[in-house]
């Protein structure tokens, strides 16, 4: 039995998977069962996921896996390795390594484990950071080299083009014939008869060519713009860009003849794509060799990279241990550097390398061009040196290419091995020559380093014979270094300090997770957290002062290595960059003015990555286009009443945060989360109706969190039912009042540090939205509130529920989101003049909240914000085409007819939670049950009510038969409450309420209820004397005034019952709510009577002109029109043109 076999057999699929994700740097996988059978989110590059699909289970030959999806994997841990990027020998290789099993145990054939890395301290930190590059590099999908060259047109041998002859021009036709090179020009066709436009960065006459990689095919698709440098800096575009994104900057190779046994395969690696095809030119050719030039045999098995520029890598994967390489670079200082770093990751790789070109020993440099008349040969690269080709009779291009190769491949004869950089004069290191490269001498006699591959204390002492020596304390078990100092911002102003540690223990591997973990800079003081993120294994020594003593070692080497400074944002929203100005945050993408701004870093923690934007400039226009219709559409899944304002929500989010939010509430089963996740998914494609930002079920802190995190979005809440004991619905209450007060006055809880000082609050500043099956409690939760009633299911028949499928895959596909990185980049263009506090927002939301003015004085601003939304997105879909201002004014018209429905029904659900309508009726309710009762004021001794009136007052009649007839007799019942007296004044019926009694008897029966409980006994007292006192139905005590000043209304009232004085809440009988006419009112003095009005609503033209008119939005204008008609009274001047017999406007004959 081969090593391979017994080390399939040892291996489980944990064992695999495990030790892949350490080998690839990602994270430990979680799995999903035991580590023989189970399912594993797949991490393999190109085909990561979120949700587990991929299977594994232990098999009769050793591991097996399966992928759903991606790229439906299916075999063992060998051909595993192999689909996650590595090599048959390296996988090989690896299999057996991680076995256990030694170099003994191989076979012939088997791989050989690549020589271990040397390097340590700042180099291994830079080769790790080159390897991680490196991986991330993989094979460009069919799907994306297609969309990538759509409108582009393959350059056959021999056209006459534009692009031909500058492909010419460089040498290059030969690469055409071979193959070596695919390039093509711009033509903008499609099949179909399609055209399409040219991408912004990329310009006209622009050449483009497939970049492929190690396994022949490509990995990018790049283009070359024409022009000199001052041209393209004029247009602020630069000289090669990729027509791919996503796919970093992979090296293209090629590879040229044959192998050659007697020396194996070697790499050349040369600066720039189109130089590699140049240097394979002259190979074949001098391979091939010409009438002059015999065939050279040295011209064959080579591979030969292009780096795309100095600062990027070249593949080293798959170079095995001993292969020969040689390395070219500009003779510049970027070149030296590349030389150096290129020459340390191979060397890193066991491969024997070379430097090629002008080296300190006066070796010949292979491209050489005579400049004109001079004679003096001037440094050029390979393309430069294969395009001047002198003109000279019976030359030929194959020819001169020949010639070249030979000199090409008499100067790698001449290449001289390439040498690390060494240590510096003046570099820090130990005293009088001791201690090793690396080590930190504070001292003479103190100092840290790594002895064994583990941190350790040094110091230098005396030994009996007086001779110096080492001592070495060993602190640890392992080493660590800080990569990174991060300062994680959350717009708070207090950016807490986290490291990224990378630890390797004694014999050099890297300890898990191979990804750096983040260590708070509180904790990290403390030195617990080895054990926590590295595990049981994970020892730092006892004794006194070990622990500090291996904190400092950790920082000295880190410093002397140097430790990166990066600021990372954990939250969304507008940030005011200091190159791009406003940049939008998401996880995603961070799109300033012209698309995704690079450099800026967002990390919102589990759950919430998901808020993570598409680069809107990653597509074509059309596709903004489509996805702006396709968001639109949604309209067309809801009632009007239903979908505008929660799509409202999405659209108002971005412009700024909201002091409302939007509550979606209806019975279970009505499909309200279905369009809640469509509406959410406008934020990030992974959202959907399974996954939802946050829920009720959330602690209050959570809650609070999450809402401060989620700025300049939309947060949806799921799910608002209350349930378990009256404890747990009276906390749900609670946090929900909580969250909506953080809502409405945009403040956060304050805190107290352990410093006594005093920390800022965590305050919402997004757009929430919530379903629910219930409405809150209490009326300054309800006012805080826009109501949508879902009154019926949404999917009601198959045609809705597959439109809901169809929606539900754009979102998945991220169509939603893109839509919504449109905006965001139109916002960032435009940002001073839309956002949330321009002038056009407060004079478009003044002009529109007195239409939607209702019940409260919250709801007409809170309709018009939502209509503000709605207007700010119409008009960049006008702006980018994606629909007409004619379409923009229908759609406005029904978004001003839903939400002035919105507004008018706000009345009804604020009269159920209004505490002075809820007063009367509880007082109403105890009177009639006779749990508390009215006594006579007038006399001594209490007496009964009349008859007729008796049960109004508390009294119940208890009748019986006697010889006479019936008999009656009024009483209380057993147990009821004495509250008041009534007494009858000018022929009126008032109540004298004892004002304490009243205020207890309604504060309990208000909790039995479950309801919310009323206001203190000052403030309902002076509501209801607001409310009822000019009406008429409550008596108030009136102070004088001076000087024609009314005097001050007092909600007691002085009055004398059962013979004593006192002060009273003087109400007029029978209680009913009813009869007391009540009208709504709002808190804080927010008081409105009437319902929406009938009025002229701001036209949607008119919010154009009101961005137009301030000369920041140049939009697309077409024929103006007129705001939709809405019913107004007719006055003479609109009967003043209308002739005799006409019919009026507006009226409808039948």
């Amino acid at each position: 039995m081969s090593a391979l076999d017994r080390a399939l057999e040892l291996l489980t699929p944990g064992d695999v998977l495990e030790h892949l994700a350490a080998y690839l740097g990602k994270p430990a996988p979680h799995m999903q069962g035991s580590r023989t059978y189970g399912q594993v989110c797949d991490f393999r590059p190109g085909c990561e996921e979120k949700n587990a699909s991929l299977s594994y289970k232990m098999g009769d030959g050793g591991s097996v896996f399966f992928r759903f999806g991606a790229d439906e994997f299916k075999g063992g841990a060998l051909l595993f390795l192999q689909s996650a990027g590595l090599s048959k020998p390296d996988a090989v290789a690896r299999l057996i390594e991680w076995a256990g099993l030694t170099d003994e145990d191989r076979t012939p054939g088997e791989g050989k484990t690549p020589a271990p890395w040397k390097h340590s301290g700042r180099k291994a930190a830079g080769l790790a950071k080159a390897r991680a590059a490196l991986e991330k590099l993989h094979p460009l999908e069919d799907s994306k080299r297609h969309a990538a060259l759509r409108g582009w047109q393959r350059i056959e041998v021999g056209e006459d083009s534009p692009e031909a002859q500058e492909v010419a021009r460089r040498g290059l036709s030969g690469a055409l014939i071979s193959g070596l090179l695919t390039a093509y020009r711009w033509t903008g066709e499609e099949e179909g008869g399609k055209r399409r436009s040219l991408p912004r960065h990329i310009l006209p006459g622009a050449l483009s060519f497939e970049v492929p990689g190690p396994d022949g095919t490509p990995w990018a698709v790049k283009a070359r713009n024409p022009g000199d440098k001052e041209a393209l800096k004029v247009v602020n575009a630069q000289r090669y860009v990729y027509a791919t994104a996503g796919q970093s900057t992979p090296a293209f190779v090629a590879r040229v003849g044959g192998e050659d046994e007697s020396q194996g395969r070697r790499v050349l690696i040369v600066e720039g794509e189109l130089n590699a095809v140049a240097v394979a030119v002259m190979l074949e050719a001098a391979g091939r060799g010409t009438l002059a030039l015999q065939p050279d045999a040295r011209a064959h098995g080579w591979e030969v990279q292009g780096v795309a520029s100095a600062v990027a890598w070249p593949h080293v994967a798959h170079i095995e241990a001993g292969a020969r390489v040689y390395l070219y670079a500009d003779p510049d200082a970027e070149g030296d550097a590349a030389r150096v770093k290129w020459g340390e990751v191979l060397a890193a790789q066991g491969a024997q390398v070379y430097q090629l070109g002008p080296t300190k020993t006066g070796q010949a440099f292979p491209f050489a061009v005579e400049d004109g008349g001079t004679g003096e040969g001037l440094i050029a690269d390979a393309c430069d040196a294969l395009g001047n080709m002198p003109d000279t009779v019976g030359m030929t291009t194959g020819r001169y290419a020949a010639w070249r190769g030979v000199k090409l491949l008499d100067a790698l004869d001449l290449a001289q091995p390439w040498q690390p950089q060494t240590k510096e004069d003046g570099q820090e290191g130990s005293p009088d020559g001791q201690g090793e490269e690396g080590d930190v001498w504070l001292s003479k006699r103190e100092g840290f380093g790594l002895r064994g591959g583990v941190l350790c204390a040094l110091s230098m002492k005396k030994d009996e014979d007086g001779e110096v020596y080492e001592s070495a304390e060993a602190l640890c078990n392992f080493s660590a270094l800080i990569v990174s100092q991060v300062s994680q911002e959350d717009g708070t102003g207090d950016a807490p300090l986290s490291f990224e540690v990378a630890g390797r223990w004694a014999d050099g591997q890297p300890m898990r997770p191979m990804t750096a973990p983040m260590i708070s800079a509180a904790e990290f003081s403390g030195m617990n957290w080895p054990v926590r993120v590295y595990g049981a294994e994970a020892i730092v020594r006892n004794g006194q002062g070990r622990k500090d003593k291996a904190r400092e070692a950790i920082q000295h080497l880190s410093k002397r290595l140097g430790i990166t400074q990066r600021t990372v944002y954990a939250h969304t929203g507008w940030l005011m960059h200091p190159d791009h100005g406003p940049v939008y945050l998401t996880a995603g993408a961070v799109i300033g003015a012209r698309g995704a701004v690079q450099g800026v870093e967002v990390d919102l923690g589990p759950g919430l990555n998901a808020y993570a934007l598409p680069d809107p400039q990653d597509g074509e226009e059309e596709d903004v286009r489509q996805a702006v219709r396709a968001s639109l559409a949604l309209l067309e899944l809801a009632p009007d009443a239903v979908g505008v304002p929660v799509l409202g929500a999405a659209y108002r989010a971005p412009l700024g945060r909201a002091d409302f939010a939007v509550w979606a509430t209806g019975e279970t089963g009505r499909n309200k989360t279905a369009l809640m996740g469509l509406i959410q998914a406008h934020y990030g494609a992974d959202w959907n109706r399974h996954r939802l930002p946050e829920g009720w079920l959330s602690t209050a802190n959570a809650l609070e969190k999450t809402a401060h995190t989620i700025k300049d979005a939309l947060l949806m809440i799921d799910d608002f039912k209350p349930g378990g004991s009256q404890t747990d619905v009276n906390r749900a209450h609670g946090n929900l009042t909580k969250t909506l007060q953080g809502v409405a006055d945009g403040t956060g809880r304050g805190r107290m540090g352990i410093d006594r000082k005093r920390q800022a609050g965590l305050a919402p500043r997004g757009t929430v939205m919530s379903s629910s099956e219930t409405l809150p409690r209490g009326h300054s939760n309800r006012a805080r509130v826009v109501v949508v009633p879902v009154e019926r299911k949404l999917i009601h028949n198959p045609a809705m529920s597959a439109a809901y499928y169809e929606a539900e895959d754009q979102a998945g596909q991220g169509v939603y989101a893109l839509a919504m990185a449109g905006f965001v980049q139109w916002i960032a263009a435009h940002y001073d003049a839309v956002r949330v506090g321009s002038p056009a927002h407060k004079a478009m939301t003044r002009d529109l909240a007195p239409h939607f003015e209702g019940a409260h004085g919250r709801t007409g601003p809170a309709a018009a914000e939502l209509a503000y939304g709605h207007a700010a997105f119409l008009t960049f879909a006008v702006h980018v085409r994606a629909i007409t201002e004619d379409a923009a004014a229908r759609m406005w018209s029904r978004v001003v007819a839903a939400l002035r429905d919105t507004a008018g029904g706000q009345g009804a659900h604020l009269q159920d939670e209004d505490p002075v309508t809820r007063a009367l009726s509880l007082l109403a309710g105890l009177l009639s049950q006779g749990a508390v009762f009215l006594e006579e004021a007038s006399g001594e001794e209490a007496h009964a009510p009349p008859e007729d009136v008796a049960h109004l007052y508390g009294w119940q009649a208890k009748t019986w038969r006697t010889e006479h007839g019936e008999g009656v007799e009024l009483r209380t019942r057993p147990g009821a409450r004495l509250i008041g007296y009534y007494a009858r004044t000018g022929g009126d019926e008032w109540g004298y309420f004892l004002p304490d009694a009243l205020h207890g008897e309604l504060q309990r029966a208000a909790q039995a209820q479950g309801g919310a409980v009323l206001p203190d006994a000052s403030t309902l007292y002076g509501n209801m004397k607001d409310r009822f006192h000019a009406q008429g139905f409550m008596r108030c005590e009136v102070e004088k005034g001076g000087e024609g000043r009314p005097g001050r209304v007092r909600p007691h009232y002085k009055a004398t019952a059962r013979g004593q004085r006192g002060r009273f809440v003087a109400l007029r009988l029978p209680i009913d709510p009813e009869a007391y006419n009540l009208g709504t009112l709002g808190t804080d003095g927010e008081e409105r009577t009437s319902s929406t009005v009938s009025r002229s609503v701001p036209s949607f033209n008119t919010f154009i002109d009101c961005l137009g008119t301030m000369g920041t939005l140049p939009l697309i204008r077409g024929a103006s029109f007129a705001s939709p008609d809405f019913p107004h009274t007719l006055t003479l001047e609109d009967l003043a043109d209308i002739e005799e017999g006409a019919d009026l406007p507006g009226v409808v004959t039948l």
